[in-house]
């Protein structure tokens, strides 16, 4: 089996926190306020950009599962309030997932402080050429 590739796993943000039952992952994510990104998104205000909390979902779910992913769809995404890493470095990350055939189904929420800062949902394919 291959080794997933993390986009922004390590560098962006890293998990500190995890908890797993069976098809959800319950996590505390820390984000890198001082990451080159925010220099460019926007300087003085960071915001952590939409397609980042994508990837987030995807390298913590190819981590858990040992798999390589790739978005298929993104179905429903819903931004409340901007993420500001500076203001809410420690974010939880709730994503529930169904298997079926080649796809992966997912539901994901962000969350600061119990306050729902996003939600996204898509599909994911597990297997491919």
């Amino acid at each position: 089996m291959r080794t997933a590739n993390h986009l922004l796993l390590g560098s962006f943000f890293t998990v500190a926190t995890q908890a797993y039952e069976p098809n959800r992952l319950q996590l505390q994510v820390q984000i890198n306020a001082h990451h080159a990104l925010f220099k460019g998104h926007f300087p003085g205000r960071p915001v952590v950009p939409g397609v980042c909390v994508l990837a987030m979902i995807k390298d913590v779910l190819q981590q858990h599962l040992a798999k390589d992913l790739l978005l298929r769809t993104c179905t429903s995404s819903k931004f409340l309030r901007p993420i500001d890493p500076l203001l809410m470095p420690n974010l939880d990350l709730r994503i529930d997932y169904t298997r079926r055939e080649f796809l992966l189904d997912f539901v994901a929420s962000v969350q600061h402080q119990q306050q729902v800062l996003c939600r996204v949902a898509g599909c994911f394919q597990t297997d491919f050429l």
